[in-house]
């Protein structure tokens, strides 16, 4: 039996948070390769926590749930632009829209002030969250055409 999912929402929500998974994979890799000073959940966390608090667990966990949750609106996102705009060139159009959130988080969010963060972060983390979210675009993409039940694109 092989999953799919007909619910346009719930095959978002699910593609963009699964691939938080390796997401999260990548961050620590170019953490401990020293590539990256900053956790994508912690990044998350600066939103409620102050940023010597960052490293706290309540910190990392909170981090964590935001940045699963603002990766199933992602992927909703995604999932909605191709059912209405169709599947061709599906991996494209998941980097975009993962490239718009990117620019909105990272060039807006951190630079108006409204985590504890400072900035720049660095050019170094800042590619390190830019390959990122391309990476949650492409897979995201991918998860979305390949758990989606036929039905779920109607016409298109």
């Amino acid at each position: 039996m092989k999953l799919k999912i007909k619910d346009k929402f719930i095959l978002g929500a699910f593609s963009g948070a699964a691939t938080t998974t390796v997401l999260n994979f990548v961050d620590y890799l170019s953490l401990a390769l020293h590539v990256n000073n900053l956790h994508i959940w912690q990044i998350a966390g600066s939103l409620y926590y102050t940023q010597e608090e960052l490293k706290s667990v309540v910190a990392i966990v909170l981090g964590g749930i935001t940045h699963t949750t603002l990766t199933s609106f992602v992927g909703i996102i995604i999932c909605y632009t191709l059912y209405f705009t169709g599947r061709s060139f599906y991996i494209i159009k998941g980097i975009v829209i993962c490239l718009l959130f990117w620019i909105m988080l990272f060039g807006g969010t951190l630079r108006l002030g409204i985590t504890s963060l400072p900035q720049p972060l660095g050019i170094t983390t800042n590619l390190a969250h830019f390959t990122g979210h391309v990476l949650l675009g492409v897979i995201t993409s991918i998860l979305i055409v390949k758990f989606a039940d036929e039905k779920t694109w109607g016409d298109r």
